[in-house]
């Protein structure tokens, strides 16, 4: 194996072990790409939404939680993730 096989192995399972710990934070975290799109999120958002991971991944933050502005709705083009 190379070195740099084991750096990747090595970085896969912190990151493993990071979802695994960030999973059972009571508070919602929810990673996007710079397009709003949801790349990952735990399951306290998973339950806010009442949806399962598989129906939420992929999907844009602003379609899953639209930010409201006095009561009104604000427009896709300035919501802060967009």
């Amino acid at each position: 194996m190379s070195n740099a096989d084991l750096q990747i192995n090595q970085l896969r399972a912190t990151l493993s072990k990071m979802e695994i710990a960030l999973s059972t934070v009571e508070e919602c975290i929810v990673w996007t790409n710079s397009h709003g799109q949801i790349k990952w999120c735990n399951a306290s958002f998973e339950r806010l939404l009442g949806q399962p991971r598989l129906f939420i991944l992929g999907t844009l933050l602003f379609e899953k939680l639209p930010l409201l502005l006095d009561r009104q709705l604000v427009d896709v083009n300035d919501h802060p993730v967009e």
